[in-house]
């Protein structure tokens, strides 16, 4: 073998170690899976090549990528990588830029988030969160803030399929806002309020805009504070953020902005905000949807009996809604119930999340059409069942939705 061979094979070995293995700790690349963003498609491709030390492949693979994209920072990090790696061994991303800094952290974070998200794809497993989708609401979105990804579903013959996924930023001190200004993303169901165009916006939130109405229902219950938590675009000059980089909203890259926006609907589409997603089987998720069914039928049933104490044992003692405490609501609901001779309640467009951070709290909403001998009326509504130490399942929070 002659020098120059040795030195280019010695660099592959390098690159290969140095950009891959100590880096991501990987041990096999997925083949069922291609990334939906093009983009993503080619900066992964270029590291399935760094690791099978196709270095010329790598090398032309990321640079159709900066031409492309001239403010994708990571992939011009790692163009320069590899094209140093010819001269020498490099031994991490970035390596050749000196001391590490913060920003140089946050790309290879960027980088580990990528690659690893491409080692695991859902397949067939869906989040947990999506009990049960009614076909009024086509697209759902789910984000997964330990990856971070954005995860878009689409309501398709009664159950929910993945369209697609896109690599996120979020607050710069990760999950769970409890109060304004900590710089972190809440954890819950929210649902889109309106959308804001960019020529209305500085911008820092490039594509657009959709502000989410947290803090909900149950934020405020636990006492949590703040406001303009949005799902938004990024800088004209930045294609993508570090995974940790706003001040508590979802950010996404423009382009993959642009491919969802026309789909999300204000007051429609909820975003599911998680810190971690639990993956599993469809078969589950129909299981856990017949058994709350059942819960919800049972709610029905006794408030359609006159039974008063039936349908308030569905009320937790930490109900409150609309004013009222349990005390103040049954005493309501007896006083009412005095001039019924029937009440005739019909649901539909009926929707079950599995609330994010515990499994002992759902969200329910439908359209509920309530029909009595001396009233009748129409309207959407919402529910927060909360599974308490005996088992049951009961209500704390009721309302218009």
């Amino acid at each position: 073998m002659s020098t120059n061979q040795h030195h280019i094979k010695k660099a592959k070995s390098a690159l290969a170690i140095g950009l891959v293995f100590s880096l991501f700790s990987t041990n096999s690349w997925s083949e069922e899976y291609l990334p939906t963003t093009p983009y993503e498609n080619l900066l992964i491709q270029s590291l399935q090549e760094v690791q099978q030390q196709q270095l010329d492949g790598a090398l032309k693979t990321i640079e159709t990528l900066v031409q492309d994209n001239p403010t994708f920072k990571l992939a011009q990090l790692i163009y320069g990588d590899i094209l140093l790696a010819k001269a020498g061994p490099i031994s991490d991303i970035g390596s050749h830029q000196g001391a590490a800094n913060n920003e140089l952290l946050g790309l290879r974070q960027e980088a580990q988030s990528r690659w690893q998200r491409h080692l695991s794809p859902p397949g067939d497993l869906v989040p947990s969160n999506l009990l049960q989708i009614n076909q009024d609401i086509e697209h759902v979105i789910v984000v997964d803030l330990n990856k971070p990804r954005l995860y878009l579903y689409r309501h398709i013959n009664g159950k929910p399929t993945l369209l697609s996924d896109y690599y996120v930023s979020i607050g710069k001190n990760g999950a769970i806002k409890q109060i304004e200004g900590d710089k972190r993303t809440p954890i819950g169901v929210y649902f889109i309020t309106s959308f804001k165009s960019p020529e209305t916006l500085p911008d820092m939130y490039g594509a657009g805009a959709f502000p989410l109405d947290y803090p909900n229902i149950i934020d405020k219950r636990q006492g949590k504070t703040g406001y303009g938590i949005w799902l938004h675009g990024t800088p004209s000059d930045t294609f993508s953020r570090q995974p940790r980089a706003s001040d508590g909203c979802v950010t996404l890259s423009n382009s993959d902005l642009e491919n969802i926006k026309s789909l999300l609907k204000p007051g429609l589409t909820p975003v599911i905000i998680a810190q971690d997603i639990t993956w599993v089987s469809p078969t589950d998720i129909l299981n856990e949807q017949d058994q709350f069914q059942q819960v919800l039928s049972q709610w029905q049933a006794d408030w359609q009996s006159l039974n008063s104490d039936a349908y308030l044992n569905n009320y937790s003692h930490e109900f409150n809604a609309e004013g009222m405490d349990i005390q103040r609501w049954g005493a309501h609901k007896k006083r009412v119930n005095k001039a019924k001779s029937f009440i005739d309640v019909e649901l539909s467009n009926i929707n079950i999340f599995h609330y994010p951070g515990t499994d002992d709290l759902r969200l329910v909403t439908f359209t509920q059409n309530y029909k009595s001998n001396n009233y009748s009326s129409s309207g959407k509504k919402q529910q927060y069942w909360k599974r308490e130490s005996d088992g049951a399942w009961r209500i704390i929070y009721e309302g218009p939705a």
